[in-house]
């Protein structure tokens, strides 16, 4: 109390420095800002700042431009750090994120949590590239997320931070990563796109729909990867309308040659099954051991059906090897 009475109330004998600051611990709030406004040393003022409490006052001298201003901010990070002053105290007092965390640097784990809250791209870029601390540098360059953002962060970072530089080029490679993928996917899209447009080109026969709803099939098959490319979809669909309208040219073309088809598969089908039956007659007049079982077969009659059925189906196809096969069956099964 002796060193505070000479401190504040001496008008006789000047106090150095050092026994000003000796006695700041034992001063009052009041005192410590008295001496702020007086003529006290420099080094004195900085050491008073140091026991102010979170005020006005010491936010005004933190966000000053004066020599006072880090003592400030670093008393603001001691009373961060001891939780004699909440963040969201802080943050209610100054709105800008900037210069809150201006004030706040001095404390790593305040700034931390504020870098948490901070979803401006510019401000978290800035930070990663200049924030006052490796972890504060960090803690925003994981946060960033924007390809120009990144793309930018790591020109700075390049020469500047190692660890800042290896998270950002790791995100960007993932954007890379992405890039051949989609590449590859509009390729492939392209490519389809290209045999659509060649089988427009086509006047159209009896495979041409076939042809056309397996391209149109994979197209749906492939585009449920991904979002196809408008100019991508455009193309395509360019190129279906061009085939459909071929389709519904020839429809009738189309329809009789597909029609033929079906009426040969139905006589080839006819053909085989005269064969087999005639061969499964001839097998039966082999195995029969008794008369009555060769009249329940009644096969002269089943011979002249067979005859009349084979030839009426091979009349409009090619069918020479299955006719001479059955006509084989047919002598063998007339002798015995």
């Amino acid at each position: 109390m002796h060193l505070l009475s000479r401190l504040f109330r001496s008008k006789t004998k000047i106090l150095t420095p050092e026994e000003q600051i000796a006695a700041l611990p034992q001063s009052s709030p009041a005192q410590l800002k008295s001496l702020l406004a007086g003529e006290a040393a420099d080094s004195v003022k900085e050491a008073a700042v140091g026991f102010l409490p979170y005020d006005e006052e010491l936010l005004g001298l933190a966000k000053s431009t004066n020599r006072l201003q880090l003592a400030a901010r670093k008393r603001i990070g001691a009373l961060l750090d001891s939780g004699a002053l909440a963040i969201t105290q802080l943050v209610a007092d100054v709105p800008r994120q900037v210069e809150l965390l201006a004030l706040a640097s001095c404390s790593t784990k305040a700034s931390l949590e504020l870098v948490e809250q901070i979803s401006s791209a510019p401000v978290l870029v800035e930070l990663a590239c200049n924030g006052a601390t490796t972890q504060i540098r960090q803690a925003a360059a994981n946060k960033i997320d924007g390809r120009d953002e990144l793309e930018q962060l790591v020109k700075v970072a390049q020469n500047k931070d190692k660890t800042v530089y290896k998270i950002a080029r790791t995100k960007l490679d993932v954007f890379k990563l992405q890039d051949a993928a989609d590449a590859r996917f509009r390729q492939g899209l392209e490519s389809l796109c290209e045999k659509l447009e060649s089988l427009g080109k086509r006047d159209a026969d009896h495979l041409y729909k076939g042809k056309f709803l397996a391209f149109e099939n994979e197209w749906t098959q492939e585009s449920r990867a991904a979002a196809v490319p408008a100019d991508v979809a455009a193309r395509f669909e360019q190129a279906r309308r061009a085939c459909q309208e071929k389709i519904t040219g020839r429809a009738e073309i189309i329809a009789k040659e597909e029609e033929k088809i079906a009426l040969e598969q139905q006589a080839r089908q006819f053909v085989d099954a005269a064969v087999n039956d005639m061969q499964n007659l001839l097998a039966k007049l082999y195995t029969a051991s008794h008369l009555d079982e060769l009249k329940t077969l009644d096969v002269p009659k089943k011979i002249q059906e067979l005859s009349q059925a084979i030839t009426l189906a091979a009349r409009n196809i090619h069918a020479a090897e299955q006719v001479k096969t059955f006509n084989d069956y047919k002598a063998r099964a007339q002798k015995l």
